[in-house]
């Protein structure tokens, strides 16, 4: 089995919860159910309230305004989710070719947004797939042009930034690159200075390149 991505990310990140245990909501300060959390999508009405949703330790925040789609039913979605995860396990992939994995990923994005989102980030922290799956997930993540998820897309890539797999770090490093979103230079930055793998290091240089660039760009617009 694969060491999750998250465990050293935070100081005690390897005590958080399982996927299918508890997790603490520092917004309300009560604990209840992964299922239980994401059911909770289901029973908002049309409102002008944003819906927030917090990860344990307050490590990724996911916000959605709510619409009539929060009806999905999330354990039949979180299940469907974790199919897909399943099935590329037998799945070989290409650099640079999408695979059936990265386009039924691309494809629950799109449709469920942040709540689909939310159960990616379980199943890949959870450590229970393979390596590759995990790599050729984040690579997806990054590519994705779906904007209600990129900012919660970024952060994901960033935490895997701190895997213990080279792999991992490699995948996150590709994908905030084809996020292009200068906000990531700080955590790019943090990676370069405690990467190991000279290879790896390199292409956080370029990346870091590519982000410093872009963000003169954007200042050169405004």
């Amino acid at each position: 089995m694969s060491t999750g991505i998250w465990d050293m990310a935070y100081p005690g990140a390897h005590d958080w919860p399982q996927a299918n245990d508890d997790f603490y909501d520092e917004a309300s300060g009560t604990v209840t159910s992964r299922l239980n959390k994401l059911e909770q999508y289901k029973e908002v009405d049309n409102s002008s309230e944003t819906v927030v949703k917090q990860q344990a330790h307050g490590s990724i925040i996911w916000t959605e305004a709510p619409s009539s789609t929060d009806s999905v039913d999330t354990i039949e979605l979180m299940k469907h989710i974790e199919l897909i995860f399943f099935r590329a396990a037998s799945e070989e992939f290409e650099t640079g070719m999408d695979s059936n994995f990265s386009q039924d990923l691309g494809d629950v994005i799109y449709e469920f947004k942040n709540i689909a989102l939310a159960t990616i980030a379980y199943i890949i922290r959870d450590g229970k797939s393979d390596i590759s799956v995990i790599s050729e997930a984040l690579r997806t993540l990054g590519d994705l042009e779906e904007p209600i998820t990129h900012r919660n897309r970024l952060k994901l890539l960033e935490l895997a930034l701190t895997s213990d797999s080279s792999y991992v770090r490699d995948a996150a490093s590709l994908g905030i690159a084809s996020m292009d979103n200068p906000e990531a230079i700080s955590k790019i930055k943090q990676a370069i200075e405690i990467e190991k793998n000279r290879e790896l290091k390199k292409d956080l240089l370029l990346v870091l390149t590519q982000l410093e660039e872009t963000k003169q760009c954007l200042l050169l617009l405004e």
